[in-house]
């Protein structure tokens, strides 16, 4: 048997690089109007991302499975 691992992304991350992207975004717009919608997409998904729970890897337990030969 052997454990699978998998990664996870910590909210504030990405939420930090969202708030980047919306920056470098903008840059590429000149208008007002167009600004101003970038930045309301992005708060939206900001917004929905802040409210997913956090995983935590301390809280979840680890199941082992039998992996077959054909899946390593």
């Amino acid at each position: 048997m052997r454990k699978k691992k998998m990664g996870y992304l910590r909210k504030d991350m990405v939420i930090d690089a969202l708030k980047e992207d919306m920056q470098d975004t903008k840059k590429c717009y000149e208008g007002y109007q167009e600004k101003e919608l970038i930045e309301f997409c992005y708060n939206c998904m900001e917004r929905v991302i802040d409210r997913l729970p956090q995983y935590y890897p301390e809280n979840v337990v680890e199941e082992t499975r039998w992996i077959p030969c054909s899946e390593r």
